[in-house]
């Protein structure tokens, strides 16, 4: 168990960011809605 505290001082302190903006959607790279699934070609349940 000692090992492990040590091993835990050694470590750099994490960071946290926390950002707030006038943008309600973030463009994460990715297509988001807000309903509903994707639509798929051949998809049974649009």
């Amino acid at each position: 168990v000692k090992d492990l505290v040590a091993l835990r001082v050694d470590q750099e302190p994490r960071v946290v960011l926390r950002m707030t903006t006038d943008a309600d959607i973030l463009e994460d790279g990715f297509r988001w809605r807000k309903y509903g699934q994707k639509v798929v070609k051949g998809n049974p349940h649009p």
